[in-house]
């Protein structure tokens, strides 16, 4: 992994500015400290930036910005090409190649885009974000991975665009527009993070997992997408016997496992205890001599049930050398301001505080790689409230809109007795949307959460409502939805919640400190295969990610397979009521005060509430860091 950034003039007389291009690089230092580099091409139109993590082939020569022999193309890379050498062997047998570089996997981008354009990007297999500027079209790329695992950001000035793995770097041009994207804080507080394309700023813009940009120097910008989620979701479904499937799966998990421990660096595992981790575990150390995992605990807690004994047990088990600690609020103080500065396109998930530590102790034991278990959950039904929120789901596509929205009218009228869950399904099925959003609960309310904004706010944002988000992934799978509901719920979450949510806390946790998280479960090859899995074979009698616990059952232990799924979770309430509360509702309320977004009263009354939802409350307190780090300092009313 690393830090890229860059610019493209559209204006011939409108040159880039190499300070800023540095500083614009040097904001994401974390993200790579072994290296930096930038250039300045095309009559200074065209700058590329770079920081970088050495993580395959630690030469020089392998440092970015990198071009081809005759400088025609450029590029900066984040990220990894797992299938590098067999793209190399098949370029090879093309056309005879001077390589630079002994065996770097960014050299192999530049030679496959040579023979192939921007098609190339279907033969790689890994997680990547890059900028390719090609010299004789006089066109720049932009491309992000099929599932989004590494970001990327692009604002939109006077005549340029700048590029960035993160915000921060972008705001060190001092003419990106701050003005703050109102519509993205209203859906905040419900999605716990903002859907691509957008992000907090109205100026700035994520690229959306699946998806390229092509930009020409006279400002023509063309967006496409090259790999939708989706498509697998409405494929006929498997039709070989159980024994086959899992048999089919734990080979391409071996293999994706296997590609993964690809690098010149000690590689690591994250290991909770559960079955996702423990099983990559066990098949990364099959062929390994030592391999390090790493986990973390809370202490002196009452009604959090700590998971260490999990890990150990397996790590024990595969022979592991493990690294344990035990976390307490005053750690999470401690973290408040590296948080604030990672909140430039915050994430309102406090698991980040425990991946921070973790990812912070596998650098300190000289690990720079890791694997994580994300997106198993996501590929085979793992989330346990799944099953009933497709019942829900079923029904909403079953009954006709204009009897869902007489249901809605009348429990609204009578003020019938139900449940502010039931009352927000009920709303979003009354609106002709999805009931599920890619959580297991309803965090907050359409309903509550209108009555902690002021209706300036309000009247600002117009008839916007946070379940435009999801409309065209449901367009797209709703005619399958009685067949293979699941499916749509794994899509859903593949499309947002992976990419900007699960996935980014896991890359601002481990970058921050300068280490790669590896996905092995989001190889795309196992993830196409994976989606026409039937859905009886997902959810069997109850028992939720049944093939993948089947698939695993001689490879893990059996107490690890048939323990009852808790998550990877923060001891967040308990800690709220001590010295952690205390940070968090200064903070949030100096955030209502100064951006004059909300009530006041309604807030203060929410964040003393025992049964308003925790995760909203720090939702709340992600968005109070992001104003205090971004917005407070270089505050202008006429942007906000």
């Amino acid at each position: 992994m690393c830090g890229i950034a860059g610019s493209i003039s559209f204006d011939n007389n409108k040159k880039i500015n190499k300070t800023v291009l540095t500083k614009m690089a040097d904001a994401m230092a974390e993200r790579g400290p072994d290296g930096s580099g930038v250039c300045v091409l095309n009559n200074e139109r065209v700058g590329l930036g770079h920081r970088r993590l050495a993580i395959i082939d630690l030469s020089k020569q392998a440092d970015q910005p990198m071009s081809n022999a005759d400088d025609s193309i450029h590029i900066v890379f984040n990220g990894e090409i797992y299938n590098y050498q067999e793209i190399k062997e098949e370029i090879n047998k093309i056309r005879n190649v001077k390589w630079k570089t002994d065996h770097s996997d960014t050299e192999v981008i530049i030679h496959a885009y040579e023979i192939w354009g921007i098609q190339c990007i279907k033969k790689f297999r890994g997680m990547f974000a890059f900028a390719l500027w090609d010299e004789k079209k006089e066109k720049m790329w932009l491309v992000r991975d099929r599932l989004g695992i590494k970001p990327l950001y692009y604002g939109i000035l006077r005549g340029k665009l700048n590029f960035a793995s993160n915000v921060r770097a972008l705001l060190e041009d001092w003419e990106q527009d701050k003005t703050v994207n109102k519509k993205a804080v209203y859906d905040f507080l419900s999605l716990l993070a903002v859907p691509a394309p957008n992000t907090l700023f109205k100026n700035i813009k994520k690229l959306p997992a699946g998806h390229y940009l092509e930009i020409t120097l006279n400002g023509e910008i063309k967006t496409t997408c090259y790999w939708d989620i989706c498509k697998y979701a409405n494929m006929k479904k498997l039709k070989e016997s159980e024994d086959r499937i899992k048999t089919g799966l734990l080979d391409k998990l071996k293999d994706s496992v296997k590609i993964r421990k690809a690098a010149d660096v000690p590689v690591g595992v994250f290991l909770s205890g559960g079955i996702d981790s423990s099983t990559n575990l066990a098949l990364f150390s099959e062929d390994s001599q030592e391999v390090h995992t790493f986990t973390a605990g809370y202490k002196g807690m009452r009604h959090y049930k700590n998971e260490n004994s999990y890990a150990k047990s397996v790590a024990d088990y595969c022979r592991a050398v493990h690294h344990d600690q035990m976390l307490d609020d005053t750690d999470v103080i401690e973290f408040v301001d590296t948080l604030k500065k990672l909140s430039d396109d915050p994430i309102a998930d406090p698991v980040i505080v425990s991946q921070y530590y973790i990812a912070k102790q596998a650098r300190e034991n000289g690990i720079k790689v890791v694997q994580v278990g994300e997106g198993s959950d996501e590929l085979f039904a793992g989330y346990t409230y799944w099953s009933k929120l497709a019942r829900y789901e079923k029904l909403n596509v079953m009954i006709p809109q204009k009897i869902k929205k007489m249901i809605y009218t009348n429990i609204k009228k009578y003020h019938f007795n139900i449940s502010e869950y039931q009352e927000e399904l009920l709303r979003r099925s009354a609106e002709g949307g999805p009931v599920f959003w890619g959580f297991g609960t309803v965090y907050i309310s359409e309903d509550r959460k209108r009555r902690l904004y002021k209706k300036k706010f309000l009247n600002e944002i117009g008839n916007h409502t946070t379940g435009d988000a999801f409309l065209e992934s449901y367009r797209k799978c709703k005619k399958n939805m009685l067949r293979e509901t699941v499916g749509w719920m794994g899509c859903v979450n593949m499309k947002f919640r992976l990419p900007e949510f699960l996935l980014m806390r896991t890359d601002r946790a481990c970058m921050a400190v300068g280490v790669e998280g590896r996905v092995p479960f989001l190889d795309h090859e196992l993830v196409e295969w994976g989606m026409r899995i039937p859905e009886h074979y997902k959810i069997k009698k109850g028992n939720h990610k049944h093939i993948l616990k089947a698939a695993v059952k001689n490879v893990i232990p059996d107490r690890i397979i048939n323990r009852e799924k808790e998550g990877f979770g923060l001891p967040f309430m308990e800690w709220y009521q001590g010295q952690l509360g205390a940070v968090m509702k200064n903070s949030i309320l100096h955030f209502v005060k100064a951006s004059r977004y909300f009530e006041e009263k309604e807030v203060r009354r929410y964040i003393r509430d025992k049964n308003s939802e925790p995760i909203t409350i720090w939702a709340l307190f992600v968005l109070s860091l992001w104003w205090e780090q971004y917005i407070e300092p270089t505050l202008n009313e006429a942007e906000v």
